[in-house]
């Protein structure tokens, strides 16, 4: 399974390989015993080490706020950045009157022309 990383063997053959008609294979079942060893081993050194939790909170906390300040970013901004804006700006921007639409020049200047 190392080879997908090198790219020798692409992920469908190995899918192929794992299973026949929807149900693993002998190697399949192989490989999925081999990755239950590790799962049971995490949990109970999880269960068993106050340091590991310790280490495990750390990590999680720190995945934790990178996805908070990602959501800070980029929430409503559709994968842009943005800018806060002040009050007082936000205010100014509220005062500003419509901008004219659908005019014709010279309907505005003959309005320039007689003030």
């Amino acid at each position: 399974m190392g080879s997908i990383h090198t790219r020798e063997v692409s992920a469908h053959d190995v899918v192929r390989i794992l299973q026949r008609d929807g149900r693993p294979t002998d190697l399949g079942d192989a490989v999925a015993h081999y990755g239950r060893i590790f799962k049971t081993l995490h949990v109970l050194t999880f269960v068993d080490d106050p340091a590991y939790r310790q280490e495990m909170k750390a990590m999680r906390n720190l995945q934790e706020g990178r996805h908070a300040m990602a959501r800070h970013i980029f929430h409503g901004r559709v994968g842009k950045l943005h800018r806060r804006r002040s009050r007082i700006a936000m205010g100014r921007l509220r005062r500003r009157a419509p901008r004219p639409t659908n005019r014709s020049r010279d309907s505005d200047t003959a309005r320039i022309q007689t003030t």
